[in-house]
């Protein structure tokens, strides 16, 4: 795993810890160091000196698997800068969460954050995918005081070959050279893209989350390409309505503690329609979903020192710490006691 990553920030743990902690800033050479790794031909240019901070924050690139990448940052811009590069062939999904910006591939042209993308309002949880079916330059410039976080995924075609999700639907979308879409995320991963940005650590557990999640909007990418725009369109129209509700509830907290059936009957769904919009709405199962939300709150609260494992394990829906620890390691590649002892 090739993982460049430079930041002016303490990890995530450290942080709630120390959060007067001085931030020094990302300068010109950690930027340049962070890129040549990853792409051709970077060229950065800034309006002072090459020791002066550039970016306060976080910036990180890593090639989670051999042709999927991530690029992580969280910063806020320290003075005017702006760069160009070369990309390889690949899919790039971008999701900027926080700030707006406009990055440019060749002559195409993309706004992205909240308040840009067709859907009004929403721009925070709309994703932008382009294809790019040969090098090709890539450019950004940024203003002094923007604030950015934002994360893109890039897939080569080799990876998508190896990966079994070249179907017809994705060669064609792939083979046309700067085609771009505005993909409506489910909400499970615009939440967990969010989230995503407490897992910036270097320790396996945190680099294991933002594989999972990778993989998760890289299937949801896929997947959205493979339904074509018109059951897109369906999908959208039937979300808006019982699927808004799905989400109301879950997003109040008091489906954390009810059973499927207890859901079902409060949303007056059936268990099979639960279960699609369900899948419709944030990507995967309810089970699921619902596992992965107690589980995360479990892993904040044992990293925070805020409960021992026996109450975490409650917190989390087992009535057992045996299993809940099982659950756990699953999940994030550790036991509970490698982030509390007690």
């Amino acid at each position: 795993m090739q993982l460049t990553s430079v930041s002016s920030e303490l990890s995530s743990h450290k942080r709630s810890h120390n959060r007067s902690a001085p931030c020094p800033g990302l300068n010109h050479g950690d930027l340049l160091s962070n890129a040549s790794a990853h792409v051709q031909n970077y060229q950065l240019s800034a309006r002072r000196s090459h020791k002066s901070p550039i970016l306060l924050g976080h910036l990180a690139t890593e090639q989670l698997q051999p042709g999927l990448q991530l690029h992580m940052v969280d910063a806020t811009i320290a003075q005017p800068f702006g760069f160009e590069a070369e990309l390889e062939p690949c899919l790039k999904v971008s999701i900027v969460l926080r700030g707006q910006t406009r990055l440019s591939y060749g002559t195409r042209h993309l706004d992205m954050g909240p308040g840009f993308g067709r859907r009004e309002g929403r721009g925070a949880s709309v994703a932008n995918v382009i294809a790019l079916n040969e090098r090709e330059g890539f450019s950004q410039q940024a203003r002094e005081g923007d604030i950015r976080r934002s994360l893109t995924l890039s897939l080569s075609p080799v990876w998508l070959e190896q990966q079994g999700l070249n179907s017809e639907e994705v060669a064609r979308f792939s083979a046309s050279h700067l085609k771009t879409l505005e993909w409506q995320l489910p909400e499970a991963i615009h939440l967990l893209a969010d989230q995503l940005f407490a897992y910036t650590a270097q320790d396996a557990a945190a680099r294991l989350v933002r594989e999972g999640f990778a993989l998760s909007l890289a299937g949801g990418l896929i997947s959205r390409i493979n339904s074509g725009e018109e059951a897109a369109g369906r999908q959208a129209s039937d979300t808006s309505r019982r699927g808004q509700r799905l989400l109301e509830l879950l997003h109040s907290g008091e489906a954390d503690l009810l059973s499927m059936a207890q859901i079902g009957d409060r949303l007056g769904m059936s268990a099979a329609t639960l279960q699609r919009h369900a899948r419709n709405t944030l990507g995967m199962s309810l089970n699921r979903y619902l596992r992965t939300r107690r589980l995360e709150k479990a892993y904040r609260a044992l990293a925070s020192q805020q409960m021992g494992i026996a109450e975490a394990a409650l917190l989390a829906g087992y009535g057992h710490p045996a299993n809940f620890t099982t659950a756990f390691r699953r999940q994030f590649g550790i036991c509970p006691t490698e982030l509390n002892g007690h």
